[in-house]
């Protein structure tokens, strides 16, 4: 498995098989033998490929099917949101494909527009309504003492997501009305 996916990994880089072995220090008979299957690599150099290639190594040696952490936590999710939906109602189903879709659609230019301060935005309002939600007692790590408490950590977070979502508008009118320069 190591050996195709270094296979691989060479080819989507269109490098010669010299070609990576000089970057990796390594004679190219040598990386034939390990492409092919016929020696083994040592840990050191699983590492090296690694790094070089910005995989993991749980990638290369075909344990996992994410090449880095952020597909293995996009995978991650992706299965999360597939249990929970086993559990749903039909109409709650549908409520939280819906809301999967919604996600997906405000953040799907982000990274085409290289907009960051967007994504700061939207993750500052998702992360109040995060903590509205735990302090509300519906989530697991943190539960309100009573209701004055309760109150004082929303009206905060609320506060939070006002100033979040006034950011947010200032980003979308400025993307509607450019300034001409």
């Amino acid at each position: 498995m190591i050996g195709t996916r270094i296979r691989d990994l060479r080819k989507e880089k269109s490098m010669t098989l010299r070609e990576l072995a000089e970057e990796l220090e390594v004679a190219f008979t040598t990386l034939g033998n390990y492409e092919r299957g016929d020696r083994q690599p040592e840990l050191d150099f699983i590492f090296k490929v690694a790094r070089y290639f910005g995989v993991s190594v749980d990638y290369l040696t075909g344990y996992k099917d994410a090449r880095n952490y952020d597909e293995f936590l996009l995978m991650n999710n992706i299965n999360n949101i597939s249990n929970v939906l086993d559990y749903a109602e039909p109409e709650t189903k549908k409520l939280i494909l819906n809301m999967h879709n919604k996600l997906t659609g405000l953040t799907y230019d982000i990274p085409r527009s290289k907009n960051h301060k967007e994504a700061e935005t939207l993750n500052k309002i998702f992360e109040s309504i995060s903590n509205i939600k735990k302090g509300l007692g519906l989530g697991i790590l943190e539960i309100a003492d009573n209701k004055y408490e309760y109150a004082k950590r929303f009206l905060k977070e609320k506060e939070k997501m006002d100033q979040s979502f006034n950011e947010l508008f200032e980003i979308y009118t400025e993307r509607q009305n450019p300034k001409e320069g």
